[in-house]
């Protein structure tokens, strides 16, 4: 399955888990904060456009906030 997900400025994703392993591509902005629904401290993640990552299954429950200045 693939889905083009865009966050414009201070959008969320909804809560989600990362059930299967996960590649992402960044086409564009600069920031995301992660916060963690189980208490765990979130964390700010610096993205650049033409990043790609993959992620394995994880059974913690976040969502994604565009914390930048553009989508």
């Amino acid at each position: 399955m693939a889905r083009r997900l865009v966050l414009a400025p201070r959008q969320a994703t909804w809560w989600y888990r990362d059930s299967f392993h996960r590649g992402s591509v960044v086409f564009s902005g600069d920031v995301v904060a992660m916060e963690f629904r189980d208490g765990t401290p979130g964390k700010h993640v610096k993205i650049t456009p033409g990043q790609v990552d993959w992620d394995g299954p994880s059974e913690r429950i976040l969502p994604a906030v565009n914390i930048g200045d553009g989508p």
